[in-house]
């Protein structure tokens, strides 16, 4: 799929309107997503919910096969989530999906 279709399929997700990602890049090995900041995503103290990063996570990964693989459907099977550090306020978060079917995702302030 090209950006134009990934763009589409993300902004007519039934999520869409919850959480509002943008597509920031796709790569061969990589999507990137941002996280536009939303009050409701928030916890107390203006630090993003552990919730809002792991579907993100999921949805840099649906993109990413979707780019890679075409439109076939891809679902989450399984998703491990360690949180290494403690949330951070955000104005923007950008998850990355490194190597579709083998993954690391990294959250990074824009």
């Amino acid at each position: 799929m090209n950006r134009e279709e990934l763009e589409r399929t993300l902004a007519t997700a039934p999520f869409a309107d919850i959480y509002g990602f943008v597509l920031v890049s796709i790569e061969d090995d990589s999507c990137t997503l941002r996280i536009p900041f939303r009050p409701v995503l928030e916890r107390p103290g203006g630090i993003i919910a552990g919730p809002v990063c792991m579907v993100a996570a999921d949805v840099s990964m649906w993109l990413a096969i979707k780019a890679r693989y075409g439109d076939e459907s891809p679902l989450t099977s399984s998703m491990v989530t360690h949180f290494v550090g403690r949330g951070r306020p955000f104005g923007c978060v950008v998850p990355r999906q490194n190597r579709p079917g083998g993954t690391t995702v990294d959250f990074r302030r824009c």
